[in-house]
């Protein structure tokens, strides 16, 4: 009798085993210490800086019904406005590591932020736990009428006999193009003279009415008045042409040795196990990979660039240590 009890105890046990291991394999269960199991419905928030309805806002949109799907539990896209993201920032430093409140964030906030203010409240390296790179966004370089420059080496021509009047427009003070302009400055040898604009409409207006010759802006923001003819996109940042703009080359393939892109991913609190980090990474990544994924932010001129939590960690490292040369050349004084 005492031995049918043990066998009947033992089978049950198999039995529980081979049903926990067949919910893992259907992806029903995520491991990782301070994660939840199949029958937790609790939501997982995603917090994001970007404006409704932006490029950045569709992407994160996108991952989070892929990661809905996959986890069987909802994921909620939640917008925290604020400078530099530092709202958002903000509310995942006072998170828990256990998977449930994330960041979605474009990479300036831990590669350019900590160089140009005295004090982000933060630690860009120490307080976060990188999850998952997701893709890449360019920046555009534009002309008007001052310079009539069809292309990037007809403006550097200009550039270099008009030194002068070497301005180029930027969305404000320590953002990204700012310091592309100095480092296109370097690169052929031209000290250009950064005017900060906090309204778009205004930067066109004095682009196009030739005020400035130059003007150096997220890609998708420029394009409807590219396609327009009231500016010419002459060069994209990134590595490789643009697909909303493909007829577009690099700065590179212009002769400027200048690459820079804006990254975009997934970042957690602090001390987040990597277990379940590794578990966050492939769900993740496995939508970023997606062909439908790709479709559906191509018209916001975002790519594809999925990553592991390793590989994001050190292109943010690379790309804060750039940006840290660039400020310092730039004159720069932190706020």
């Amino acid at each position: 009798m005492i031995v049918k009890k043990q066998a009947d105890r033992e089978e049950i046990l198999l039995t529980t085993r081979r049903n926990y291991l067949k919910a893992m394999a259907a992806g029903a269960i995520t491991l990782g210490a301070g994660w939840v199991h199949a029958q937790d419905k609790s939501p997982i928030r995603i917090l994001s800086a970007g404006a409704a309805g932006s490029g950045s806002d569709f992407t994160v949109r996108a991952i989070a019904d892929r990661m809905r799907e996959k986890l069987d539990r909802p994921v909620v896209v939640e917008i925290k406005p604020g400078v530099g993201q530092r709202v958002a920032i903000g509310e995942l430093l006072r998170a828990k590591p256990d998977g449930r409140t994330l960041l979605f964030f474009t990479d300036s906030a831990f590669t350019l932020s900590p160089h140009i203010y005295r004090n982000v409240g933060y630690d860009a390296v120490r307080d976060f736990t990188p999850v998952a790179g997701i893709g890449t966004f360019d920046m555009g370089v534009a002309t008007g009428p001052m310079t009539s420059a069809a292309d990037m080496r007809k403006c550097i021509e200009w550039l270099l006999a008009n030194r002068d009047n070497a301005f180029y427009g930027t969305p404000g003070t320590g953002s990204l193009p700012q310091f592309i302009g100095v480092e296109l400055g370097n690169a052929i040898n031209v000290k250009m003279q950064h005017v900060p604009y906090k309204d778009w409409n205004m930067a066109v207006s004095d682009l196009i009415s030739g005020r400035i010759p130059l003007l150096i802006h997220g890609l998708s923001t420029m394009l409807e008045m590219h396609r327009a003819r009231k500016l010419r996109i002459v060069a994209v940042t990134g590595d490789a042409r643009s697909p909303l703009v493909p007829d577009v080359p690099t700065l590179r393939e212009s002769g400027v040795p200048v690459t820079s892109v804006v990254r975009m991913g997934i970042m957690g609190p602090s001390a987040m196990p990597q277990d379940l980090v590794s578990s966050l990474n492939g769900i993740i990544v496995d939508a970023a990979k997606g062909a439908a994924f790709k479709d559906s932010i191509a018209k916001y001129g975002v790519l594809p660039s999925p990553s592991s939590a390793s590989e994001l960690a050190q292109a943010l490292a690379t790309e804060s240590q750039r940006l840290q040369r660039l400020v310092k050349a730039s004159g720069h004084e932190p706020e």
